[in-house]
């Protein structure tokens, strides 16, 4: 009898522990993936700015992804406009559509159009958790982007001058270009944007965005380029 208890416990013993070792990779995997979950980064501002002419505010702001393993596929940004007793003037958002692994992008354009109470901007980003996905090596595309001019509009535009240049991408698909402005230190002033359908990858693109940026003080103009889904109508 105590023979026959003993291999019975044996049994239950080695079924046990077997048990044991079969959920053990499950609750190690879980652990790894908590873990990598943990160690990825925000999104980052790296710099923004603003200015008001002519009653139109207009902002700038470059969006870095600082993951080398994780790519961004929509971040929002969030601009909002204070009075100088800390009173919302304006609340305005902006999507980046994608930003890649380690990458960079522009957002801008203009974002109230009576901002004479406006003393402070803010600047925001925030990335829903279901936009992360894991970049597996996949390169972001890239753009070829000439230098951006200053011209008048024609008649009948909604703006009195526009930012134009061209972009050639290295892939099909359309293209978001984002026109930074910065003053003689370097300090963002505002940025415009334009939505593009190249004919193809490869081929080169004109672009035209609306420009409501101050006349005076601006020193330069850089032009940034990413796919979107966007649709200008």
């Amino acid at each position: 009898m105590t023979a026959f208890l003993t291999a019975v416990l044996g049994v239950l013993l080695s079924l046990s522990l077997s048990g044991c070792g079969a959920a053990a990779p499950t609750r190690v995997a879980a652990q790894a993936a908590d873990t990598q979950a943990n160690a990825r980064e925000d999104i980052q501002i790296v710099d923004s700015g603003w200015s008001v002419s002519d009653g139109n505010l207009t902002y700038g702001a470059i969006v870095r992804n600082p993951n080398a393993d994780w790519r961004c596929e929509r971040a929002t940004l969030h601009v909002v406009g204070r009075d100088a007793e800390g009173r919302k003037v304006f609340g305005f958002l902006e999507d980046a559509e994608a930003v890649g692994a380690g990458s960079e992008c522009a957002l801008g354009d203009i974002a109230c159009g009576d901002a004479a109470d406006v003393a402070a901007v803010e600047f925001s980003v925030e990335v829903d958790e279901s936009d992360w996905a894991p970049a597996d090596g996949e390169p972001a595309p890239s753009y070829d982007l000439s230098s951006v001019e200053r011209v008048p509009a024609p008649s009948g535009m909604v703006a009195d001058e526009l930012l134009v240049g061209t972009v050639t991408p290295d892939e099909d698909g359309p293209v978001w270009v984002t026109v930074i402005a910065r003053d003689g230190a370097g300090a963002i002033v505002g940025g415009a944007a334009a939505y593009v359908e190249p004919e193809g990858a490869g081929k080169e693109t004109r672009f035209q965005a609306n420009c409501w940026l101050p006349r005076d003080g601006v020193a330069s103009y850089k032009a940034y380029a990413s796919p979107t889904e966007h649709n200008e109508g």
